[in-house]
């Protein structure tokens, strides 16, 4: 017997992005991943030579279709990428250096990148070691 489960909701999402090069004698099109145009100053560099730099994305909101319908979630899907492990491996194993235990060193990790996701190990590093600073400051100024 075949069971039908009605008002399923995805679990995960996933998302491309199209831009085109303003320029008029290229316009070629460029497909860019979530995880991509959620970097901070992210930008393309087109073959003609055009710098592309995309706003932005932090967040998706979705809506789904119900009878005729439309139902919105009443927040923003927080997407949310997991670090990749050779790069979580690297920079734990720097901040390990620095006198932060290991189950420290991936809590703060995992808090940056979800911030601002980046590929460069020293710039997650960077990303972490200034979050934590300023929440020292601000500890410590309210004492």
């Amino acid at each position: 017997m075949i069971k039908i489960i009605k008002n399923q909701t995805p679990i995960d999402c996933d998302a491309h992005f199209k831009y085109v090069c303003p320029n008029p004698k290229c316009s070629i099109q460029h497909w860019q991943s979530l995880q991509e145009v959620r970097v901070k100053n992210y930008k393309i560099v087109c073959d003609c030579g055009y710098v592309i730099k995309p706003k932005q994305v932090k967040s998706i909101n979705i809506e789904y279709i119900e009878e005729k319908d439309i139902k919105s979630i009443q927040s923003p899907v927080k997407v949310i990428e997991k670090i990749p492990s050779d790069l979580m491996d690297k920079s734990v194993k720097i901040l390990v250096t620095y006198g932060f235990t290991k189950e420290e060193s991936v809590m703060m990790l995992t808090d940056a990148y979800e911030k601002n996701p980046t590929v460069e190990c020293s710039t997650l590093v960077k990303q972490t070691l200034e979050s934590f600073g300023a929440n020292n400051v601000n500890a410590n100024s309210s004492i």
